[in-house]
């Protein structure tokens, strides 16, 4: 039993659009929150941390942990 599940929220934004997504970390999948953090290489702001992907995301989107792409 588990009293609740990690969870990692996106937003992502290009030329004015703006969509919102969630992955979440359930124990029997290999991947938590600080560990996509770190994969991802992120900064952290006053709202948490922030990435900025730079470059043809199809294929950025390619190699990141599936939790991140499902976001």
């Amino acid at each position: 039993m588990r009293d609740g599940t990690e969870a990692v929220f996106v937003r992502l934004e290009h030329e004015g659009a703006v969509g919102y997504g969630e992955a979440t970390l359930p124990p029997y999948l290999p991947y938590d929150q600080e560990g996509m953090w770190h994969t991802l290489g992120s900064h952290w702001s006053e709202h948490g941390p922030q990435y900025t992907i730079q470059g043809d995301f199809p294929a950025i989107a390619n190699i990141l942990p599936p939790p991140a792409r499902a976001a």
